[in-house]
């Protein structure tokens, strides 16, 4: 069924005099019952109403002759010459007053044309030959409303809106209304489209122009937010009885202005005149980093600043690596993040947590696997004795200098620090009087701890072996009475 509007109007009984009488003051007249079905002016639907009137004559002038009729009265009412009879029933004569007739005015749609307006009537007459006649009328409409895009965008188009004008005709809108009061008109609905996927981006909806009331009225609609791509506007209009027409199409390009050719538009590229697709911009001063020349906005133009794209003003650098603070991944430089070295409860401000003369990243070696030289309760980078051989790390490391290896006295790949035996020859460190010369024998001639493999003056006399003629015993005067070089002692 179609959904109609229709808008109810009762038409006040217009009474036609179809034969001439003499005057006088009572003629039949004829009652619509109120209990009948609505009258409706517009309609889709053949006429198949049943209806009941009354005819009641004043003067009793008996029989009475009624009839029921439709009119074609597209081009003129009843009486005027110009209707055309559709429908022409005898509805009976009735031998008292008032008659009432019930009457189905039913008329197939094979019989109606579409924009043609219709009266269904009631026709009494008396025997004095005095007449009354009261009709109801109706458009029949059975075609729907033709959309016509009158303005649109250019293809390919260069911005996020379009802008549509368009109008809807409708027959009914050249329809004789008279005095019913009736206002036909067309709703209008709008929709966009990506043409290439189908998918809708605004479905159908009222236009912004909602309605028209005449074919001269120009409705819009403008859409916005619009990308590059191919779309397809459509509209449609439906008219006061729900008769819904075919849409009106419009398919069109959005090209947006791209100069650089990144991708981005003009007009939301934060660098129009630099390519940076990815429109990184680190302050957010709308600048995109590609072409600012201070991309942190910390006032350090990005050419001398240490961190350009973390805020640092003070430039700070505690490690002097060219690395700001705010930015550098290993603030002291020993080797080793410093999330790694909070992690293991390491100072990531200090290369040297326990004081070695060491860099924790060479004690620490794999952050994961933490080197534990002698295996107690604290990692090498936070042990001062990190092979447990009784010599402190910081006398093993070779020098106080830490950008320096630690010393591997016997070239075994295993510094100092971490082996318990330093030189190689069997002896631990912690026991060892030449901890870094081999010396299995630990001979110390002058018993002052020091072994002689790595004493100056072995005797201990005061004179330097390489000065002393008796190297292995003491004697500080040095005597040699036969002069040959080998001290008397």
């Amino acid at each position: 069924m179609v959904h109609r509007r229709r808008i109810a109007a009762f038409l006040a009984a217009s009474a036609l005099l179809l034969a001439a009488a003499p005057a006088r003051a009572e003629y039949p007249t004829v009652t619509w019952d109120p209990a009948n079905p609505a009258v409706y002016v517009h309609s889709t639907d053949p006429l198949a109403r049943t209806w009941s009137w009354t005819c009641d004559d004043p003067s009793d002038q008996w029989p009475l002759q009624q009839r029921c009729l439709v009119y074609d009265v597209t081009a003129g009412e009843p009486g005027s010459g110009l209707e055309v009879v559709v429908v022409d029933a005898d509805c009976g004569t009735a031998a008292s007053d008032p008659s009432t007739v019930t009457y189905t005015y039913d008329v197939t749609g094979a019989a109606l044309i579409t924009d043609h307006r219709y009266a269904y009537a009631a026709y009494c007459r008396d025997s004095a030959g005095y007449s009354y006649m009261s009709w109801r009328w109706f458009w029949y409409d059975a075609a729907p409303p033709t959309t016509t895009i009158t303005a649109s965008p250019s293809s390919p188009h260069a911005a996020r809106s379009a802008d549509f004008a368009f109008t809807c005709d409708d027959t009914s809108f050249r329809y004789a209304w008279g005095t019913s009061g009736y206002v036909a008109y067309c709703r209008l609905f709008c929709a966009l489209f990506d043409d290439v996927t189908g998918a809708a981006i605004h479905v159908a909806a009222p236009c912004a122009v909602p309605r028209v009331e005449s074919a001269a009225t120009v409705a819009t609609q403008t859409y916005t937010g619009l990308v590059d791509g191919r779309y397809r506007f459509e509209v449609y209009g439906r008219d006061a009885l729900g008769l819904t027409g075919t849409a009106a199409s419009h398919v069109f390009t959005v090209e947006l202005p791209d100069r650089d050719g990144d991708t981005v538009p003009d007009d939301v590229d934060n660098c129009p005149d630099l390519p940076n697709p990815d429109q990184d911009d680190t302050d957010s001063d709308g600048m995109g980093d590609a072409c600012d020349a201070d991309d942190d906005g910390d006032g350090v133009a990005d050419v001398d600043d240490n961190c350009d794209l973390a805020v640092n003003p003070d430039q700070a650098d505690l490690d002097g690596d060219g690395v700001g603070d705010v930015c550098d991944d290993d603030l002291d430089g020993d080797g080793l993040d410093n999330a790694d070295e909070t992690r293991l409860g390491l100072d990531p401000r200090d290369p040297d947590s326990d004081g070695d003369t060491i860099l924790d990243g060479e004690e620490v070696g794999d952050p994961d696997h933490p080197a534990n030289t002698d295996g107690d309760t604290r990692l090498d980078a936070e042990d001062d004795d990190s092979d447990g051989d009784g010599v402190p790390d910081a006398d093993e490391a070779g020098d106080a200098d830490l950008a320096t290896p630690a010393v591997d006295t016997d070239g075994d790949t295993v510094p100092d620090y971490r082996d318990a035996d330093s030189d190689g020859d069997g002896v631990e460190d912690g026991d060892d009087n030449c901890r870094r010369v081999g010396n299995p024998g630990q001979e110390d001639a002058d018993g002052d701890g020091i072994g002689d493999a790595c004493e100056d003056d072995d005797d201990g006399d005061g004179v330097a072996d390489v000065e002393d003629n008796c190297p292995g015993v003491a004697n500080p005067d040095q005597l040699d009475t036969d002069g040959d070089g080998q001290g008397d002692a």
